[in-house]
């Protein structure tokens, strides 16, 4: 009974562990997305066809994949505030898919570079708010943990 407890605690942190690196790359793939969106290609890539929105999103889709996974993002990497995490999660999200979308819009051709703007200003200020909110309401010591 005690080994199926110890492989059913590993199979769950091996899970826990391959969702949390999806979630964390979902939130740099945000931009390409975008990108991918308004038709912006690689310059090594050399062919004929249309490539805008190769995915066939639409703009009202992609805020609702992005909304989403930020705020299970969020909550997957915080182990005490779930909804606080969740909520600077959706946050980032919103950030970086405002940002992309009308940073990338207008533009009619851009570097790989201009992908990091977005994610800068979507990241940062959202991790700022999170730190101030930790250290201006902090946890009661009263306040039972969640247990792993």
């Amino acid at each position: 009974m005690q080994t199926t407890k110890n492989v059913l605690q590993k199979l769950i942190t091996v899970f826990k562990l391959i969702i949390s690196v999806f979630l964390a790359v979902s939130f740099i793939l945000m931009p390409l997305n975008i990108t991918f969106f308004y038709g912006f290609t690689s310059s090594i890539i050399h062919t004929t066809k249309d490539l805008t929105n190769p995915f066939g999103l639409t703009i009202p889709i992609i805020w609702t994949i992005h909304l989403t996974t930020g705020f299970f993002a969020g909550m997957i990497f915080s182990k005490k505030r779930f909804l606080l995490a969740g909520s600077i999660g959706f946050l980032c999200a919103f950030l970086i898919t405002g940002i992309s979308i009308a940073y990338f819009g207008w533009r009619e051709s851009i570097s790989t570079v201009e992908i990091l703007i977005p994610l800068i200003f979507g990241i940062l200020p959202s991790v700022k708010l999170y730190d101030y909110l930790n250290k201006k309401y902090p946890l009661n010591p009263k306040q039972e943990e969640c247990i792993d």
